[in-house]
């Protein structure tokens, strides 16, 4: 009887989708509002749009996305009100869940100024969010350790980035200088470091992040996204890992 029934389990074909749900925000981590009538766009990790829902009044949603895979997460709207779509990526399990307070999120005309405002002199950091522009994308690296807070991780210093399109010409990242303003110069990630590019053509993309680990090893690891014109990708925190993990 034991082996019958592991004959017939073992049969029983995995749910092809699973249904992810939450809360869209207008900043990071929760820290503004939530908005409503926001478009959420769910990609398989071939960029095939899966499923397309709208956020309720109170910003609920949710979508159905490949089970056992990554996945990318596309916000947009509500229309006309000054919203930078905002682009995430992720990997599922194989049961619905909740996708956890602060995720995604969608830029506020505000939140994106103070980005801009940040970066003044960086290429193309002046007409972000703006049709015709690009992709933004930014970041704070830092090495993820297994500790429950994020911001005790340590910042990874003289890190560098670089965004390959799948089509479109690679782009560099600017840096902030230790005192966390940007400089031309910066060859690397500053004390607190963050990153940004602007310009970076639409579709998929690769982002390259070079780093040293406590072994003083130099190490990259690769993100995948997609995003659209004129959209932003936050990658907040930006993991790197040490040793060979």
């Amino acid at each position: 009887m034991t082996l019958l029934l592991s004959a017939l389990i073992a049969c029983i074909p995995a749910a092809s989708t699973v249904q992810m749900t939450g809360t869209v925000y207008d900043a990071p981590n929760a820290s503004g509002s939530v908005v409503g009538g926001v478009d959420v766009k769910a990609l398989d990790s071939s960029g095939a749009v899966v499923d397309e829902q709208t956020s309720d009044d109170g910003g609920a949603f949710a979508v159905t996305i490949t089970a056992g895979d990554g996945f990318f997460i596309e916000t947009d709207g509500p229309a006309g009100q000054g919203y930078v779509p905002t682009a995430f990526s992720g990997t599922a399990g194989l049961v619905d869940f909740d996708a956890g307070v602060g995720f995604p999120w969608i830029a506020s005309p505000d939140w994106f100024s103070t980005l801009q405002s940040q970066w003044v002199g960086c290429p193309g950091a002046d007409t972000a969010g703006t049709a015709g522009s690009g992709v933004a994308l930014t970041g704070e690296i830092r090495l993820y350790m297994n500790i429950s807070d994020i911001n005790e991780m340590p910042i990874s210093t003289g890190a560098t980035v670089r965004v390959t399109p799948a089509i479109g010409s690679e782009v560099e990242a600017c840096y902030h200088d230790d005192s966390g303003v940007y400089a031309g110069a910066a060859t690397g990630t500053g004390a607190d470091g963050q990153f940004a590019v602007f310009g970076a053509a639409a579709g998929g993309l690769a982002v390259s992040v070079e780093y040293t680990d406590t072994s003083e090893t130099r190490r990259v690891v690769i993100y995948q996204y997609t995003a659209e014109d004129g959209g932003l990708v936050p990658i907040l925190p930006t993991f790197v890992y040490d040793g060979g993990s």
